[in-house]
């Protein structure tokens, strides 16, 4: 059976408030770049976006195709935008995005001289290779010695991509979405948040609130406690 390609409707526009509504000054991008845009080809999102400060890119009926991808319509916006030379593209399902991440990872392009810088985290999975159901081949280890399995401990990990943001010199948008001299900008667990499928949505809730960037100047949190007498 082929797998259902099944799409979130709206999903970005549901999640622009945790990246654009702060103070608008004070939003996640603006703290670190006078030029904040929005991509979509959708009326409400746009108007979230303007409402909070953002410019917009409309996106062309080209570029918004189910099968689009992420390289094509930022692309196009290189091609529309000649005056920019930096790109940070930020995916508005990452809700735990700080500042300090994208100044850090910035200064890597700007003044370490790497083309393209992408976001990751480490985790710590063992991983299997997948074989087909109901078949007889043996499935085989990708990354462990099973006779000398590491404690989580004792093993460093490895470093995933989280799709939390990328960011490219134009040159290198203009041959693809990675290459040249590459680095990888590495996010700690807490932070590192992603919003796919709406089961994701009460996860990302309760880290936002430990872990999210509200502005400047950060409001208290405050967490209800039950407590349960015993019997």
């Amino acid at each position: 059976m082929n797998p259902q390609v099944w799409a979130w409707p709206h999903k970005t526009g549901l999640h622009l408030c945790s990246l654009l509504v702060t103070k608008p000054e004070e939003s996640t991008y603006s703290v670190l770049s006078p030029s904040v845009w929005v991509s979509t080809d959708h009326d409400d999102i746009e108007k979230v976006a303007k409402a909070w400060g953002a410019q917009v890119h409309r996106r062309s009926p080209e570029v918004s195709k189910d099968s689009s991808s992420s390289l094509d319509t930022i692309q196009e916006f290189v091609r529309l935008n000649p005056e920019v030379d930096v790109i940070c593209h930020i995916q508005a399902t990452s809700p735990c995005l700080h500042p300090f991440h994208l100044k850090e990872a910035l200064e890597m392009i700007t003044k370490q001289g790497f083309t393209s810088v992408f976001s990751v985290v480490r985790e710590h999975h063992f991983r299997w290779q997948e074989v087909k159901k109901g078949g007889s081949v043996a499935t085989q280890p990708l990354n462990l010695d099973p006779s000398n399995r590491p404690r989580r401990q004792d093993w460093d990990g490895e470093l995933c991509e989280n799709g939390s943001f990328y960011i490219y010199t134009r040159a290198m948008i203009e041959r693809g979405l990675q290459g040249g001299k590459w680095a990888y900008y590495e996010m700690l667990p807490e932070y590192s948040v992603d919003i796919d499928v709406d089961i994701d949505w009460p996860v990302a809730e309760q880290r936002v609130l430990r872990f999210g960037y509200f502005g400047l100047d950060k409001p208290e949190v405050y967490f209800p406690v039950c407590v349960v007498p015993l019997q």
